[in-house]
């Protein structure tokens, strides 16, 4: 092979190699990227899985001896509702499984309004309306403690002790029991559950149709529900406002 031969194949040899477009820093960085929408991608299935199996449950409360159940009827459909038949003190009535804690409403009227008291501030009544069995209905509670012949401590008001998700309740521990109050929807018949030995009832028609539904129950072992001679009186003046 001569000198020319040699030219030629050195000129059609390949020359340098190109320069690289990437390197290992980048590497790494589209490896993370890609391990990240993986993550991402299976929490989001996992997610829509817990969404579809998710359910609501209502857990009713069934309570001990007492009277016979009290029927407020309405033509209409027909929700039965159970009340506690257990006074807890100061707190939750009844010690029923699986209902949250009872935290105080965060507003209420400050001072101790007496029966035919008048209210004002943010749980007067323009507040808006509580339904259900978590918490008490603060227009409802505000205008109870006003009816109430003693003043009732501030912050004290508890879900009324028969409540449902269509209902409007407050209650409040008195000397002596408990009083509670509830605001049935038009359309509703309510039965009752049976109630502690000596509990009095007392209804009254609303102008919308709605029932008033009042509640003396006596402190554990008494029969003497308190305040027993003022509750219609309690149920009329709330039937006018509710």
């Amino acid at each position: 092979m001569d000198d020319r031969q040699l030219e030629t194949l050195f000129r059609d040899a390949p020359g340098e190699p190109p320069e690289p477009t990437f390197d290992i820093g980048q590497v790494t960085r589209a490896s993370q990227r890609a391990t990240v929408r993986r993550r991402t991608m299976v929490s989001s299935v996992c997610g829509a899985v817990l969404v579809v199996l998710v359910g609501v449950g209502v857990v009713g409360v069934t309570g001990d001896s007492g009277r016979e159940a009290s029927t407020a009827a309405a033509p209409g459909s027909t929700e039965e509702v159970n009340g506690n038949t257990q006074l807890g003190p100061m707190g939750q009535p009844g010690d029923a499984p699986g209902r949250p804690p009872i935290a105080a409403p965060e507003s209420f009227p400050t001072g101790s309004p007496m029966q035919g008291g008048e209210t004002t501030g943010e749980t007067g009544p323009r507040a808006e309306g509580t339904h259900g069995c978590d918490q008490a209905d603060r227009e409802l509670a505000t205008a109870l403690a006003g009816e109430l012949p003693v003043p009732v401590p501030e912050g004290a008001a508890m879900p009324g002790r028969v409540c449902s998700t269509d209902f409007r309740s407050a209650s409040f521990p008195v000397n002596g029991g408990v009083v509670s109050a509830s605001v049935v929807p038009s359309g509703v018949s309510l039965t009752l559950a049976t109630q502690p030995e000596g509990t009095l009832t007392a209804q009254a028609q609303s102008g919308t149709g709605a029932t008033v539904l009042v509640l003396s129950i006596p402190a554990a072992g008494s029969t003497d529900a308190p305040f027993a001679k003022d509750m219609q009186g309690v149920a009329d003046a709330l039937a006018k406002r509710f």
